[in-house]
């Protein structure tokens, strides 16, 4: 046997469990990757998370670190997968640095569906872009002790998709709630309830505009986690076939219900400022 520090990457749907992060062997993602790593010799208190998404989100991407005891890597994918609950999902594995912490990721993106409430889209995307660049974040984030409030926002934009508004961004960290927060004071100016100038105003000092809620977390997606020289390893294996049609199936079900319900309710064709650009 030998001990190895191995990365894994892995999707989940946040639909499934109470939360996210761990709270003393409850339903949460966290709680079954270590369970499901225990019976492939998991070190106790080795593990770690690239993302600490909110309660209810989901993520395509997603990478976390743990010490193993084992003869190989080989087939550590599949044997994890064995005794993980459906919503949890790892794709791929890699060998790593004992010292590797997946939270120095060079790059997040996610992605935030809207259901649209009378949004102008040009006025958001004007909004959006005051979010670019390095900000003070302690209006727009659930704050934790020894994190620093400053982020810096590669990307935010929103566009018009199939009658919802579609929000990503990118960034190479983000704090406790930003995104959905920044979603929020988005379409708040959309609506006419708040001014760009606002948020930058919130930016600037941390004050928080009395219009900025925040955005509930069942539109929010993780897409990608990146780490600079991360290599998965083809032989740790890959996500058997067959736990992908049942996705497929409920997802099937879903989608006729929703085209469905619009048959006897017809979204509105035309969404405020779907054909405008912004100055």
């Amino acid at each position: 046997m030998a001990l190895f520090h191995v990365a894994l990457r892995f999707a989940y749907d946040g639909r499934r469990f109470d939360a996210y992060a761990r709270h003393s062997d409850t339903h949460t993602v966290e709680d079954h990757l270590v369970r499901a790593l225990r019976k492939q010799g998991y070190i106790e208190g080795s593990f770690k998370t690239g993302s600490r998404t909110d309660a209810g989100v989901s993520a395509l991407e997603n990478v976390c670190r743990a010490t193993v005891e084992r003869k190989t890597l080989r087939g550590i994918v599949p044997a994890v997968q064995k005794n993980l609950p459906e919503g949890v999902w790892v794709t791929a594995a890699a060998e790593v640095h004992e010292k590797w912490n997946p939270r120095h990721a060079i790059k997040r993106i996610y992605r935030y569906v809207a259901v649209p409430h009378g949004e102008d889209l040009a006025t958001m995307k004007r909004a959006c872009k005051a979010f670019h660049g390095r900000h003070l974040m302690t209006a727009f984030a659930k704050l934790e002790e020894g994190r620093n409030p400053m982020r810096n926002v590669h990307d935010f934009t929103v566009e018009e998709q199939d009658g919802l508004w579609l929000f990503r961004t990118t960034s190479d960290g983000y704090l406790w709630n930003q995104v959905r927060r920044m979603v929020g004071a988005v379409q708040a100016v959309g609506r006419g309830e708040a001014e760009v100038a606002d948020i930058e105003e919130s930016l600037r000092t941390g004050e928080r505009h009395k219009a900025f809620h925040l955005a509930s977390p069942a539109g929010l997606l993780l897409e990608r986690i990146e780490h600079e020289g991360l290599e998965w390893n083809l032989y740790a294996g890959k996500l058997g076939a067959q736990r992908v049609p049942r996705v497929l199936q409920e997802a099937d079900v879903g989608l006729m219900l929703a085209r469905h319900l619009l048959e006897l309710a017809p979204w509105p064709t035309k969404i405020s400022g779907s054909s405008e650009e912004p100055e």
